[in-house]
């Protein structure tokens, strides 16, 4: 696990503890929602980027065959 959600999960059982022990007694409001809806954009946004890095930093084969023929 990377040390950035080892220390988020670490936060989230601090909080949880906290204010009542158990994740069900916690109360469920609209800035909790949209704060981990937003949370799960930036991820998702974070990911996407990651993929299209590795898939420029991937070219095939034939790729890059056409490209040395033509340096030629």
């Amino acid at each position: 696990m990377k040390e950035e959600s080892l220390i988020a999960k670490r936060l989230v059982c601090q909080y949880v503890q906290l204010h009542g022990g158990r994740p069900a007694d916690m109360a469920l409001n609209k800035a909790l929602l949209s704060s981990c809806s937003g949370a799960y954009q930036s991820y998702k946004a974070a990911l996407e980027a990651r993929r299209q890095s590795q898939k420029r930093k991937h070219v095939p084969i034939r790729e890059r065959e056409k490209v040395q023929s033509w340096a030629r």
